[in-house]
């Protein structure tokens, strides 16, 4: 089972922490995976144009990225001395949080008023991730998600070409993306078609898996009446990875009708059939 990681109450000396207790509030709390594979200091320095930032109150708000071992990510939010920084995460990433006065943050308080940053990369390679921040965080009811419009019936159309530029000239080629979002958008479309065979090959071997075998797949796409498309968002994507957020509603022939929860997809670029491959879905 994949192992549980919660980072509470600021950065672990480590650089990555982990906890199986959501309540736990110690920033010694480590793993010792966790503190092999993440170093006590970033390797990599955050560049300017790649901090974002954020507003961070009592009730966690989840950003997500792609987290790389030789590319950081960063979030600059506003916060007051004394106030408690909570984030959690089910993804192995590396997390460091730096003071306003771009010192190092070791202990489990904030210590002064002022913009923090949050340096994020991974431990090896790269990875997708969702990482869920607030401040003084308290249990509070989860919002629910935005219901899509119905939507007129739509046509399969061709996706547009998206260009990821090398960041110096010494970095290969650009390198050309069909847009993940417009992979989605039809996707479902062909899926209201009842176009399975096609669809069941758009989804990763592991997802395959998840859906339970091709059989159990049509079964219960069958079942659905209508699929409503509603907004298709694009949060993150490189060159080898994509993640889309996506409102979608399924009307039953039974008359039910309800939004799909798990709106979140993640993408692999396949180069074999050079194009994407839905890997999995979840709630954001």
């Amino acid at each position: 089972m994949k192992r549980l990681l919660f980072a509470i109450s600021l950065l672990i000396l480590s650089g990555c922490s982990s906890s199986s207790d959501r309540g736990s509030n110690s920033a010694s709390h480590q793993s010792q995976k966790a503190s092999e594979e993440c170093p006590t200091e970033p390797q990599v320095v955050l560049q300017k144009d790649a901090v974002e930032s954020i507003n961070l109150t009592e009730t966690m708000t989840t950003q997500s990225g792609i987290a790389k071992k030789n590319k950081s990510l960063g979030y600059r939010f506003e916060a007051e001395a004394k106030q408690r920084f909570d984030y959690q995460t089910e993804q192995e990433i590396c997390v460091w949080l730096y003071t306003p006065d771009m010192t190092l943050l070791n202990s489990g308080e904030l210590p002064q008023d002022g913009s923090y940053i949050v340096q994020i990369t991974a431990p090896s390679g790269s990875a997708t991730f969702d990482l869920a921040m607030g401040l003084d965080v308290k249990k509070s009811a989860s919002q629910p998600s935005p219901t899509p419009q119905p939507s007129s019936p739509q046509s399969v159309s061709s996706s547009p070409s998206i260009a990821i530029v090398p960041a110096s000239p010494n970095n290969p080629p650009t390198i050309q993306r069909t847009s993940p979002t417009e992979f989605i958008k039809n996707h479902y479309i062909s899926l209201s078609q009842r176009q399975y065979q096609a669809t069941w090959n758009r989804l990763t071997p592991n997802f395959q898996k998840v859906a339970k075998g091709y059989t159990e797949y049509v079964n219960w796409w069958q079942k659905v009446r209508e699929i409503q498309i509603g907004e298709i968002r694009l949060i993150d994507m490189d060159e080898g990875s994509a993640i889309v957020d996506a409102n979608l509603r399924y009307v039953m022939h039974t008359g039910k009708s309800f939004p799909d929860s798990n709106r979140r997809i993640y993408l692999i670029w396949n180069d074999s059939t050079g194009d994407w491959l839905i890997n999995q879905k979840k709630q954001p």
